[in-house]
C-alpha cells in the first residue's frame, strides 16, 4: 500500500502562457490515481476556473471544494457563492 501527505504548494502546477490563467494541479497524474479523476484550481478573485457545461452530456459528476477564499457557481440558472470550506456537488443523478 502506498500514501502521501502532501500540501497543495507541493505538487507541481502544469504551466501556463498567460500569468492571469489560473493554477492547474494536475493531482490525478501526480499521485497516480486510478479509480477517479481529481485536478485542483487556484486562481485570484474574478479567475474564471471551469467554462460553462452540462455534466448530463458527459455524464461525469463533479465536485467541487472551496479551501480558502470564496467561488460563486452558477448551477442551474442561479447563482450561489460558497465560502471558504464550503463543497459543491454536481450530480448526473439522484
Amino acid at each position: 500500500m502506498s500514501y502521501w501527505v502532501k500540501r497543495l504548494d507541493e505538487i507541481p502546477v502544469v504551466p501556463t502562457d498567460d500569468a492571469d490563467d489560473f493554477d492547474w494541479y494536475p493531482l490525478q497524474h501526480h499521485f497516480r490515481l486510478g479509480a477517479f479523476g481529481v485536478n485542483a484550481f487556484g486562481g485570484a478573485a474574478g479567475t474564471s476556473v471551469v467554462a460553462e457545461h452540462d455534466e448530463r452530456k458527459s455524464g461525469q459528476e463533479e465536485l467541487y471544494v472551496v479551501i480558502r477564499g470564496a467561488a460563486r457557481f452558477t448551477l442551474n440558472g442561479e447563482e450561489h457563492d460558497a465560502r471558504a470550506i464550503s463543497v459543491v456537488a454536481s450530480l448526473t443523478r439522484r
